[in-house]
């Protein structure tokens, strides 16, 4: 039904239900699989269709907490902000106190709709300022675990107090040099190109996603990058640092660099989410649209370079 309120098709959500019909899984208990168990609900895991289909089943939900909640209202520059959902992780932004009973309100009609439960003593709330009291809250969301320090959202740390805090940081650095510290033993059994796979498909991919959200505290990447090198020519600098990050083709690694990585994501932010423009924006939408004659703008940055003609 939510499909066909989203206009689906008849034909299409036919095929869906050829998919689910008769599902049956298997779970893995102590390094064994046990036999095919039959679900009626929720969706298949590792199916490519699950995400999208998990998003159209939660957006009803989203939906109604959008009509019902006030959220913050900022006069400038001129935003509504109610929530950012991904998957089932739903952040709030709430302002009214009266929101909070609305929020258990429109829980408790999508629960019956779709008999999905919320684990409100597993939820995590950051209070900013001192308006708010947890014994004035419903009595659901007084087992939420409130903080005035930091919350954790999808493995971002959003602050109060500061808007990208150090602690953080330092246990991110200390999780990359954990992961180089496994590697090490390898070290004699790899070449130079395959130090550099390592470092760029299984250390640094876990620095883009939070270096493209929040700005790295100052000796971060100094320090990141005093381990990257030591780790790739095992204490011995055979030329300088800037040529590793050259393509194979010019004499270097394809190593990717940290600070040139943090300046194209503060440039795409500015450029896509911006308030107001910058002013090599025009010259910077004029590249995009020309670009191999596709006349396509910031579209251009959502599209994997290999799809393009």
């Amino acid at each position: 039904s939510t499909l066909r309120a989203f206009g689906f098709g008849p034909q299409f959500v036919g095929f869906l239900q050829v998919l689910y019909a008769s599902a049956e899984c298997l779970v893995r208990l102590n390094w064994t699989l046990t036999e095919p168990v039959s679900f009626g609900r929720g969706v298949r895991q590792g199916c490519p269709l699950s995400g999208q289909l998990y998003a159209l089943a939660i957006e009803p939900y989203l939906c109604l907490l959008r009509r019902r909640l006030t959220g913050l209202v900022l006069q400038e520059p001129e935003l509504w902000l109610v929530l950012s959902a991904y998957a089932d992780d739903v952040l709030l932004v709430v302002q009214d106190p009266g929101d909070l009973a609305r929020v258990e309100a429109c829980q408790a009609i999508y629960s019956v709709a779709s008999s999905t439960r919320v684990n409100w003593v597993k939820s995590s709330g950051l209070v900013v300022g001192a308006g708010c009291q947890a014994s004035s809250l419903p009595l659901a969301l007084q087992a939420i675990r409130w903080s005035a320090g930091s919350l954790l959202y999808v493995g971002v740390y959003l602050s109060a107090m500061h808007p990208s805090p150090p602690e953080y940081w330092h246990d991110l650095e200390g999780r990359v040099t954990e992961r180089l510290r496994r590697w090490t033993g390898l070290l004699r059994c790899l070449s130079f190109r395959g130090r550099a796979l390592v470092l760029n498909q299984l250390v640094l991919s876990m620095l883009w996603y939070r270096l493209n959200t929040l700005v790295p505290a100052p000796d971060f990447l100094a320090n990141l990058r005093k381990l990257i090198l030591e780790f790739f020519w095992s204490g011995l600098h055979w030329v300088s640092a800037g040529v590793l990050h050259l393509p194979l083709e010019e004499g270097g690694q394809s190593l990717k660099c940290l600070h040139t990585q943090v300046h194209v994501f503060q440039a795409l932010q500015r450029l896509l989410y911006g308030a107001g423009s910058p002013a090599w924006s025009i010259l910077a939408h004029a590249f995009l649209r020309h670009f191999r004659g596709l006349r396509y703008d910031r579209q251009r940055l959502y599209l994997h370079p290999r799809g393009l003609p």
